[in-house]
């Protein structure tokens, strides 16, 4: 809104301040006078101006809790779309992939025996169930093994010395709907390779393909599978933004073998990881490989529009927190320098004043305007004046 004034925005604002302000001292000054001095304050005055703003501040730090619980009604489930999972040895030289696997053997909502297994051992709060998954990708890699000779030798001569020590790297991702800037989320875990595994995989990758065969058309150069019992996590927690997280210290048992076809066309070879145990009867596309629980933190949806919003917990929490605490303090701290301008035993005069110079503005007499609007600034930076001007019409 535009008007016509000698006073610049600033004076403008100062003029508008000092006004509300006396208005605000005026109302606490007839409230004053309807009560008797030394009359005590009444309980129920106690209970809104003490116990009120204490609760008030109790639900403005705890209530921004509600939005990262699954109790948020702006938010939405966050379920995992695809799923990826890689397998490598790592060893002092170097890091050589053994198996990456794209494809998903099942994707589905836990069971009510599930959730109510995962709520009793305090694995999940208050999750949705809705938001629960089970995941179990198929056991075969997604391509044949390609390894160059000379790394395959590499490999050999490493998983054959005891003095390099050798891990197995599992990688897992998942990809969401969201948030925008995070939709896949990926971890690593590392198990090391005991002397056993070393010369069995280094068996598995020097002997020659064919040596056992089954009747589903598959052959093995070794008979027995590597066990390996800590490296695949049951439950998994997805946050919407970072890593997973590993909810509990328990990991379903792998068997990791290489395999090859028995035709003329399938004479390379490749990686099948499953859950559990692998027999050389076994029809390999059967298999249930690596599997997780999954449980999937919602994220907040957006209610002007369409997209999603994604949020750091502590960073968004820690904005609230100080923004609380500066409220707080700019309420109750340094309360004693506005005693000068708030405890007044009458602020009318101090208003008519105001209105006064509105009057000059409004009938163009900016002159007077101005010459009123330095007088008032005048009267705030002359205690003794202020004083007289405010005290109480009986003295």
């Amino acid at each position: 809104m535009s008007f016509e004034t000698s006073l610049d925005l600033w004076e403008s604002l100062k003029l508008e301040d000092i006004y509300s302000a006396m208005f605000l001292v005026q109302c606490d000054v007839l409230y004053r006078k309807a009560r008797k001095r030394g009359e005590v304050i009444p309980a129920y005055m106690k209970f809104f101006g003490g116990v009120l703003i204490f609760l008030l501040l109790l639900l403005i730090i705890f209530g921004p809790l509600l939005l990262f619980s699954s109790a948020n009604p702006v938010t939405s489930s966050n379920n995992i779309l695809s799923a990826r999972v890689t397998l490598s040895a790592v060893g002092p030289k170097g890091e050589y992939p053994l198996l990456e696997i794209s494809s998903m053997k099942s994707k589905s909502l836990i069971t009510n025996d599930q959730y109510t297994y995962l709520r009793q051992y305090r694995l999940i709060g208050d999750d949705s169930r809705d938001n629960i998954e089970e995941i179990s990708m198929v056991s075969f890699s997604d391509s044949l093994w390609g390894i160059s000779p000379p790394s395959l030798t590499e490999l050999t001569t490493s998983l054959l010395d005891p003095a390099q020590p050798m891990r197995f790297r599992l990688q897992y991702s998942f990809t969401r709907n969201g948030p925008p800037e995070q939709k896949t989320i990926d971890a690593s875990i590392f198990e090391a390779m005991t002397t056993a595994q070393q010369n069995q995989m280094a068996a598995m990758i020097t002997g020659t393909p064919g040596n056992y065969s089954n009747g589903f058309g598959w052959s093995v150069a070794n008979n027995s599978a590597i066990v390996i019992t800590g490296l695949a996590p049951q439950y998994l927690r997805l946050p919407a933004t970072g890593t997973p997280l590993i909810l509990a210290d328990r990991y379903e048992p792998l068997s990791l073998q290489l395999v090859s076809g028995n035709n003329s066309l399938q004479q390379s070879a490749f990686w099948i990881v499953a859950n559990g145990s692998i027999s050389l009867n076994s029809n390999y596309t059967d298999l249930t490989g690596v599997s997780f629980v999954a449980v999937s933190n919602p994220i907040w949806t957006n209610p002007f529009g369409v997209g999603q919003f994604s949020y750091s917990i502590i960073g968004l929490y820690s904005v609230i927190l100080i923004t609380i605490a500066r409220f707080v303090r700019f309420l109750f701290g340094n309360m004693v320098v506005n005693i000068p301008y708030e405890d007044l035993h009458d602020a009318d005069d101090l208003m008519n004043f105001c209105e006064g110079i509105y009057i000059a503005r409004y009938s163009g007499l900016f002159g007077k305007e101005e010459r009123m609007y330095r007088r008032l600034v005048k009267i705030f930076r002359t205690p003794p004046l202020l004083t007289r001007l405010t005290r109480r019409k009986d003295d």
